[in-house]
Parts: C-alpha cells; structure tokens; sequence
C-alpha cells in the first residue's frame, strides 16, 4: 500500500473512531442537555482554566527536560527551546497523523541539532516505556486507595472487555500463531544475509542504525543523573493531574472534588487517550463516567471533560505551531552568532 494513503487511512480512521463515541454519548442527549453542555462553557471560570493551562505548559516543559538528560547521556549537548519544541511538534503532529509524532520530533531534532535519528529514537523507546512501568505503578496505587470508590468500574469497564478481549484472541491463537512463526523465519533470514553481507556498504549502514537504538535504549540504565530524572518525571505527572484538577474549580458542580477525584480522573483519562488519539470523543465520556463515582452529574461531567481536552488541544496547537515557525529562525539566527 502507497505509504501516503496508509497515513491518510490512519487519520480517517482516527477521527472516525473519534467522531463514533461523539456520537454514542451525544445521541443520548436531549436537546435541553446539549444546551445545558454550552451553558456550562459560557459560565465556566477561566481564570481557573488559565492556571490550568500554565500547569501543562510546564509538564510539556518537564517532558521536555528529562528527555534532554537521556541525549546528554550520550554526550549531545541540545538546547532545552528545541528540547521543548520538538515535544510540542510531537504532540501537534499527533493530532493529524496517529503515532507520527515521536518520528517528527526526532527528525526536528536532527535537523536543529544534528543528533542522529537512530539515537535520539532509541531514547524516546526508553522514555515510552518508563511512562508505562508509571502508569501502571500509579493506576495500582490509585486502585488500591480508592478501592471501594472505583472497583465496579474498573471491573465492568475495563477488566470484563479485556478478558472478552482475551478469550476471542484465545480461540483464534491458531493463525497468530502461523503468523508469529512466519515473522521469525524472516528473522532469521535477515540474520543470515546480515552475516553474508555485513562487511558491505549498506550492512555498516544498517549495523550503525541498530546501534545507534541500542544507544539510546541504554541511556536510562547508564544514567548519570538518576534523580534529577525521577524529579522531571514526578513533576510532569504530577502536572498531568493538576491540570485536570484545577480546572475541576471552574465548574459550581465539581469545584468541590477531593483530590482523589482528580487523581482517578488522570488514570482512566491517560487510558481513553491511549485507546483514541489524543482522546477525541472518548475522553470527555470517560471524564463525565469517572466523576460520576463521586455523584456529579452526567452532563456536568460530559461538560468538564471537554473543558479539559480543549485546553489539552489548544496548548498543543498553540505551541506546536509557534515552535515550527520561530525555532528555525531562532537556530539560524544562533548558528550565525556562534560563526562570527
């Protein structure tokens, strides 16, 4: 397949995907609810909404800066702007082409600072991975303390699908299996004509490429500042969640949440934005489900999630876009400094 028309199928399905659970909650509402969603934006503090939205500033920012401490592990010595920028390219490349954007910020960095791809993608592996051992330690500690609160929905919502999920796999394990076999024989081919060919041009080409992800994959292990990193990583999760929270303020019907509300809301939140791109649609769903547990209403829910995914979008779009028009002038007007 032409590899502009997978892109293209990708974005498709993505917003299809997206428009679908738009279309699942709102077709249950009555034309006095979707009012009642406007009315909820038109009175909404947004001096709360703009403390938010400084909040995710800075957990992009702290993205940003431990990504940066990972590149110096290999001797790289970047600015924390184009650290910060290629996040933000990340992110807005994201919204338009799903999974696109760890590729696009390597390719920027490339470009503003000459650290080869292969290593700085390496680096961004490590990074994603990290996020999910975090994840999964902190939807734990969620779960455990709030057990009583969340238990029917984590079961009904997320545990019964995955065992459906799992037990369809189950039945059809044979073909995976055919499949998985397949894919190790061409492996192996690989190898061998690796081996025939590894003295060759485009064999040190390709053992420089696996070695430069190895590097970036190593990164973490051979960490010279291990604390520093878990600071970043505290702090921007801890954004994540406050970013949610403060906005929890702007609304009469969740100004009084506990923290703890916050907190269940960032975990099932993160997993509509894994589940969907950037959590079109499900997002506010989820939000308008989660807070229920607490009593607030469907629709004051509904309406605080999306409240919450338009800051989350318009941080991303703003700064994306400004990042890709002022960084290339910024490093050439700096690499023309630094030559005179």
């Amino acid at each position: 397949m032409n590899k502009t028309l997978k892109t293209l199928l990708q974005v498709i399905l993505s917003l299809c995907l997206g428009g679908f659970f738009i279309w699942v909650f709102v077709r249950k509402l009555t034309p006095e609810e979707i009012r009642e969603i406007w009315s909820g934006f038109a009175k909404a503090n947004y001096w709360w909404v703009s403390i938010g939205i400084i909040i995710g500033i800075i957990s992009h920012w702290a993205r940003a800066e431990r990504w940066k401490l990972l590149i110096e592990q290999m001797g790289y010595k970047p600015s924390s702007l184009n650290m910060f920028g290629a996040v933000m390219v990340a992110y807005l490349t994201n919204i338009a082409l799903p999974r696109v954007g760890e590729i696009a910020r390597c390719t920027l960095l490339a470009k503003q600072e000459k650290i080869p791809f292969s290593k700085s993608f390496g680096t961004v592996i490590t990074e994603r991975v990290f996020d999910i051992v975090c994840f999964l330690v902190f939807f734990c500690i969620n779960f455990i303390f709030q057990f009583s609160k969340i238990k029917n929905y984590v079961f009904e919502k997320i545990y019964a699908p995955l065992v459906d999920k799992m037990s369809i796999s189950a039945e059809s394990a044979g073909p995976k299996i055919l499949l998985l076999v397949f894919f190790i024989g061409i492996g192996v081919g690989l190898f061998f004509l690796y081996k025939k060919f590894k003295h060759t041009k485009i064999g040190t080409k390709i053992a420089n490429t696996f070695k430069g992800f190895g590097d970036g994959l190593k990164t973490l292990i051979q960490l010279k500042k291990p604390f520093r990193f878990i600071f970043y990583t505290l702090l921007m999760w801890t954004c994540y969640m406050f970013m949610a929270y403060i906005i929890f303020f702007s609304l009469p019907e969740t100004a009084q949440l506990p923290l703890a509300a916050g907190f269940a809301a960032l975990m099932f939140g993160t997993i509509g934005i894994a589940v969907v791109q950037g959590g079109i649609g499900i997002y506010p769903a989820i939000i308008s489900e989660t807070l229920g547990l607490w009593d607030v209403p469907a629709i004051s829910g509904y309406t605080l999630g999306w409240l919450v995914w338009s800051v989350q979008q318009a941080i991303i779009i703003l700064l994306g876009l400004a990042t890709l028009i002022f960084l290339p002038t910024h490093n050439k007007n700096q690499t023309h400094k630094s030559t005179v």
